[in-house]
């Protein structure tokens, strides 16, 4: 089992499959690197991805109500070309990170945020403009984002209706994002 001080590799599998963490603990490894058959799930507990760490979730991700992914600070984090990474939980990143969007033509790369994102000094990125593809944040009815210093530099930042965007949010952040906000109440 990887601990803290080790990069956890879940690829190759034989056929696409679901990977649970579990645990209902706190789990800790350096880094994470999964491919496109591997979707992992985090059921209860929480996953701590290390400080300076570097992880690439190359398949789908899934945080579930109750449950937590939290990256420490100067980490950088890529979700692999059109791969969705859904947060129904507590997605947290550190100050420092840089969260990559890497997107392959006709393809939309992103992260769904139904349960809380907060970015503290945080740098979303777009490494490239790809024709036909979308890399996005979507704030889903009922989602929360808190960010600081944040900056926002993929295709589109969308807040649902009924989304919930931290009072002072919109200061100390930069925003190179299409921001869609139909609706708001």
């Amino acid at each position: 089992v990887p601990s803290a001080g080790d990069t956890a590799t879940i690829q190759g599998l034989t056929s696409p499959g679901t990977v649970d963490l579990d645990s209902n603990k706190a789990d800790s490894v350096s880094g994470l690197t999964t491919d496109s058959s591997t979707t992992l799930e985090v059921v209860n507990g929480s996953l701590s991805l290390g400080p300076a760490s570097s992880s690439t979730l190359g398949g789908p991700v899934n945080v579930d109500k109750g449950a937590a992914i939290n990256v420490g600070a100067s980490a950088s984090v890529t979700i692999g070309s059109g791969q969705t990474l859904t947060d129904n939980g507590t997605l947290s990143f550190a100050t420092g990170d840089s969260v990559s969007f890497p997107t392959a033509q006709f393809a939309t790369t992103q992260i769904v945020v139904n349960g809380s994102l907060s970015a503290t000094g945080t740098n979303f990125i777009n490494p490239g403009n790809v024709t036909d593809s979308l890399n996005q944040i979507y704030v889903g009815s009922g989602g929360e984002l808190t960010a600081s210093n944040s900056t926002f530099g993929v295709n589109e930042l969308y807040l649902a209706k009924q989304s919930v965007l931290n009072s002072g949010d919109l200061t100390g952040n930069t925003f190179n994002s299409a921001v869609y906000a139909p609706a708001l109440p």
